[in-house]
């Protein structure tokens, strides 16, 4: 939500959940998703305003053929748009990896990562990588939009406890 206000301040745009444009969610293909090898996650629609727009901000979810088959469509009907992939953390495998039901969708995402050089212009990342796949990046940095957080009113105060907020910023450098 937040990079969405920044976006949002600085360019015309329009915000969407992908499952707005993607249908084929009954129970036979939840069943159906979960084989390593199918394409058949999502059925991905184009819309009108795709063979317009100047770029597509996507926040990463499993990467797996339908998600790469509809970036490659977008780049066929509209060359002149940038796809920017968002990859807030990597490496990010033992994010899927959680039990043994997620591994057809970590298998899924492995195979396809490395398609979206094809398709994808860029990657945004919080990560200190120039490169993720074989595409470049864009660091950002991951923030807060403080008007959306109120201040907390401490009416429970003790004189004898110390109360401290450390906020400070961590990095890890790449090797």
């Amino acid at each position: 939500d937040c990079q969405y206000g920044v976006f949002k301040k600085n360019f015309e745009m329009d915000y969407f959940l992908a499952s707005t444009f993607c249908n084929k969610n009954n129970f036979f293909h939840k069943i159906l998703r979960r084989l390593p090898f199918t394409a058949i996650s999502y059925k991905w629609k184009i819309e009108e305003f795709f063979l317009t727009a100047d770029f597509i901000y996507f926040r990463k979810d499993i990467i797996d053929y339908s998600v790469y088959s509809f970036f490659k469509k977008i780049k066929k009907l509209n060359p002149r748009c940038k796809i920017i992939l968002e990859i807030p953390t990597f490496p990010y495998d033992r994010e899927i990896l959680t039990s043994f039901k997620t591994i057809p969708f970590y298998l899924k995402d492995l195979i396809n990562r490395h398609r979206l050089k094809k398709c994808v212009d860029v990657i945004a990342t919080i990560s200190n990588y120039d490169s993720l796949f074989g595409i470049k990046t864009i660091k950002m940095i991951n923030g807060l939009d403080f008007s959306k957080i109120s201040i907390r009113k401490c009416e429970d105060y003790h004189s004898d406890e110390i109360n401290i907020i450390s906020v400070t910023s961590f990095s890890v450098k790449s090797p």
